[in-house]
């Protein structure tokens, strides 16, 4: 295999600061190309495996925010739930203390007034005495 350097020059690329890398463009069987050390090519590759695993851990980590707003929405609407049965609940509860309300309202009319019954009860004994009486003297 030919390979050829290309009409550019090589030129410096900087690296690390304690380092001096060269690039070297070159053309090899019709594909152009840059040359550098090969522990900067490890370099490169490593970093770009990094890459490719940091783009899988992303993509987890995207599955894994899908997933939670997903169980937050779940809650959010769990929550509603609830809160609705809450307030059925409240309003139950309101509509009960109406009804004692007005039940002891109702135990305190006039016309449940023991007093009241027993005074019926007495007149009611003497109007039906006299009317026997009347009757039975009535006829003798």
């Amino acid at each position: 295999m030919v390979v050829g350097v290309s009409p550019v020059l090589a030129q410096e690329v900087e690296g690390p600061p304690s380092t001096e890398v060269s690039a070297i463009p070159m053309v090899h069987g019709g594909l152009e190309g840059v040359w550098y050390p090969l522990d900067m090519a490890r370099a490169f590759q490593a970093d770009a495996e990094e890459l490719v695993e940091r783009r899988f851990q992303i993509e987890d980590l995207k599955k894994r925010l899908a997933i939670k707003d997903l169980r937050i929405g779940a809650y959010k609407e769990a929550l509603g739930f609830e809160m609705q049965a809450m307030e059925k609940a409240l309003s139950a509860l309101q509509a009960s203390e109406e009804r004692a309300q007005t039940a002891e309202a109702r135990q305190d009319a006039w016309y449940r007034s023991p007093a009241l019954w027993v005074t019926v009860g007495v007149v009611l004994t003497v109007v039906v005495e006299v009317a026997a009486v009347k009757t039975f003297t009535a006829l003798q």
